[in-house]
């Protein structure tokens, strides 16, 4: 009889452990869960440490391999990130700080004489322009006579995201410095991390991302910058306000992939369209055309062959952190990609075996050729 008992209790002690180890392993993965999304915000930091150390590394390098210690290397790189930015600032920020002043001022003009042309062409629709109106009239008293206490709530805003973006400029600044001068411990603890066996592997995708993202950074500067200079001067010579703006917001919006200048080029628009129809169409025009010659010559040109990330792919990891981090996830978007394309490649595209039939198997998939012949061996054998 004890022996008999004795087989059941095994299995039911085998089975309770199993069950105590699944709670405990699910409980864990909860904990971990909820330990990044209260550190989200901290990972994004150092995501961004990471891109610029990235983008940074390869002058400090230059300087290494020509007898430059690595401390003063980095430091020397990082002065001239420092300069290079505040001559920069020297020479925009003044006109673009009038121009946004004088675009803030003649923003209820500007908004009034959009309301007034969207008005007439409602005109054979009086509900929807009553209704227009009332709205255009409602924002109107609340933004041109703003209480006192809605402007210095407003002040105290602007002033605490200033200091906040101080204070993260600084520490991003000072963590990307001690990262390029002593990068071989955390390249090592990167490395530790990982088993024996795929280190090798770990160290090959690393630099792969690494080369990505920094082709990304430095044609993007150059892309920008292009485009950038391109719509200030346009602007300026169709007389559209603040053309210094949305000039520095056409080099800002070529950091988000394949959406960023279309959205930057909503703001000018609308402001032309306040101002004259047809400028508004230029404008229009100017955009597109810019961004056709710019995404279909320019752009590929200056980009390294490295950087082959298919547009459907960009736009899903764009979208993806749009959603859950806002306006930081879609800058680091690009990045992210980059990286995650270079692991994939290294830890499961590069070990497959070759596949003499691969592009066979494509081209049938989109001719439609593999369902006919599923087809066909779903009907039986002629045995006439």
């Amino acid at each position: 009889m004890d022996k008999r008992v004795k087989p059941e209790a095994d299995w039911d002690e085998r089975l309770f452990r199993v069950l105590v180890r699944i709670i405990l392993l699910a409980a864990a993965v909860y904990v971990l869960l909820q330990f990044l999304a209260a550190i989200t915000y901290v990972l994004l930091f150092f995501a961004f440490v990471l891109v610029f150390s990235v983008a940074l590394n390869p002058p400090v390098v230059w300087l290494e391999r020509r007898g430059v210690p690595r401390v003063a290397g980095a430091l020397l790189v990082a002065l001239a990130g420092l300069l290079l930015a505040a001559l920069l600032g020297w020479l925009v920020v003044p006109d673009l700080i009038t121009q946004v002043t004088g675009l803030v001022e003649n923003l209820p003009q500007y908004a009034a004489a959009l309301a007034q042309r969207l008005s007439r062409l409602m005109a054979d629709y009086p509900d929807v322009q009553q209704r227009l109106q009332a709205q255009f009239d409602a924002y109107a008293a609340e933004r041109l006579i703003p209480s006192v206490q809605t402007l210095l709530i407003k002040v105290g805003q602007y002033s605490l995201s200033f200091f906040n973006a101080l204070v993260f400029g600084i520490l991003l600044f000072s963590t990307v410095v001690y990262a390029l001068i002593n990068p071989r411990p955390l390249l090592q603890g990167y490395l530790l991390m990982m088993p024996d066996r795929w280190r090798d592997a770990a160290a090959r995708a690393f630099s792969r991302g690494a080369k990505i993202v920094n082709g990304w950074i430095w044609s993007n500067i150059i892309v920008g910058g292009i485009e950038g200079v391109a719509a200030a001067i346009f602007l300026a010579i169709m007389e559209v306000p603040g053309a210094v703006l949305w000039g520095v917001l056409a080099f800002f919006a070529e950091m988000v992939p394949r959406l960023g200048p279309y959205l930057a080029a909503l703001p000018p628009i609308l402001v032309a369209l306040a101002v004259d129809p047809m400028t508004a169409l230029w404008v229009a025009i100017f955009y597109v055309v810019l961004q056709e010659i710019s995404g279909d010559f320019i752009a590929p040109q200056i980009r390294s062959s490295q950087m082959n990330i298919h547009p459907v792919t960009q736009l899903f990891v764009l979208l993806a952190m749009t959603a859950v981090f806002g306006l930081v996830g879609a800058l680091i978007a690009l990045p992210i990609t980059g990286f995650l394309t270079a692991y994939y490649e290294e830890f499961y595209v590069y070990r497959q075996s070759a596949d003499a039939r691969l592009q066979a198997r494509i081209d049938a998939m989109l001719s439609g050729r593999i369902e006919d012949d599923a087809q066909a061996r779903e009907q039986p054998p002629d045995r006439g």
